[in-house]
Order: C-alpha cells, then structure tokens, then sequence
C-alpha cells in the first residue's frame, strides 16, 4: 500500500507539473484530492489495515495530501503570475500614441480636402479649359 501511495503521489506531481491551465489544475486537483479522488480512496481502505498500521498509514496519506495541495497550490500561483505579466506586456503603453494621432489626423483631413474638394474643382475647370494650380502642403 505504501508503494501505490508513492507512485499515487509521484503521478499527481507530475501531473501538476505538466498543467498548462487552472481547468487541468482544477481536474487534477479532483482526481486526486476530490471525494472520489485516489488518495481518498486510500484513506477508505485504511479500514483493511491492523489497528497498529492505521494511524502510521494514515499519517502517510495525509502527508502525501498536504504534499499534493501544496504542489497545486504553487503551480496555481505560478500560473496566476505568468497571466498577469503576460496581461501587463499585452497592456503597455505607447507614448509615442499622441503624436502618432495628430500625424494620422492631419494626414486624413488632407486627403478629404484633396479627394472632395481639389479633385472635383479641377475636374469642373477642365470642363472650362482652365487648369487648377494648387499644391497640397502638408504641416
């Protein structure tokens, strides 16, 4: 028994290890430590056991699940901290933003004016025989 204890904890420690996700942590948490979990099953077939083996088994499934808890709830902090700096990285702000919209805005309303005011004016003097001298002057 103390054997698939070992190897029961081994695996739930690998398996928290490999977790990319709190989902996979939470199911995992479930296998092992949920009602119908192994280590609990464990602690239900304790009543097999001599009464002098019990509380030394006992002791052993506990520590394997203080073991489990403490690997999940590490695992869980960890991933908590990688999704806020990722968060964080993904929410920087660019200083440069302001100038960028004023470049942007000057740059729009100068085409409009071209497009819906130069444009149509030079094609109605053509239909005069005049030519349009304007020149678009940015800044």
């Amino acid at each position: 028994m103390k054997e698939k204890l070992e190897a029961i904890r081994r695996a739930a420690e690998e398996a928290v290890k490999s977790a990319l996700d709190e989902k996979q942590i939470e199911e995992i948490r479930v296998k092992y430590l949920g009602k119908k979990g192994e280590l609990t099953a464990l602690l239900k077939q304790m009543g097999s056991l001599s009464p002098e083996e019990r509380p030394k088994m006992g002791q052993l499934v506990n520590d394997a699940k203080s073991l489990v808890e403490a690997a999940i709830s590490e695992r869980k902090s960890g991933l908590k901290e990688k999704a806020q700096e990722l968060k964080l990285k993904a929410e920087t702000i660019d200083l440069t933003l302001p100038e960028k919209v004023r470049t942007d805005y000057f740059s729009v309303i100068s085409d409009l004016y071209v497009a819906n005011t130069l444009k149509p004016l030079d094609e109605w003097l053509h239909t005069l025989d005049m030519k349009l001298r304007a020149e678009v002057s940015y800044g």
